[in-house]
């Protein structure tokens, strides 16, 4: 973020939250926002499809994990938890404030979401012939 406010480089992407600020003061120009729809903070900002880059979609997102054989009034406290958060309107007010998108799934459906995902960045890993040393 340094490189690209100091003119170092033209050009990152990164999440809303960590630009909204120097977006909103003019600092930075946001080009797209690469989910699948526009950000409801930043409305004038088309998606990446929408300016040009056919089929391009990424998005950071966060989920609650534990450990493997959690008692499931544990897991049900969470969810409980975790659902009535994100139904205060202050937090969603806060979320949306940030950029960011609130999201509530149940441990099976978080568990095929990140199933997906990993299958997903997997062939582009492999595509790209991404190797860690």
């Amino acid at each position: 973020m340094n490189d690209l406010v100091g003119g170092h480089i033209d050009f990152m992407v990164t999440t809303i939250p960590s630009a909204i600020g120097l977006i909103e003061s003019g600092t930075l120009k946001a080009l797209a926002v690469t989910g699948d729809k526009r950000f409801e903070t930043l409305p004038d900002v088309p998606t990446a499809i929408e300016a040009g880059v056919t089929g391009y979609t990424a998005s950071a997102w966060y989920g609650l994990v534990g450990p493997k054989g959690m008692p499931a009034e544990v897991k049900a406290k969470l969810e409980q938890a975790t659902a009535e958060t994100l139904g205060d309107a202050e937090v969603l007010d806060k979320l949306k404030n940030d950029g960011a998108v609130a999201s509530t799934m149940g441990a099976q459906a978080f568990a095929d979401f990140m199933a997906k995902e990993r299958a997903r960045w997997g062939e582009v890993v492999q595509a790209a012939d991404i190797k860690v040393e």
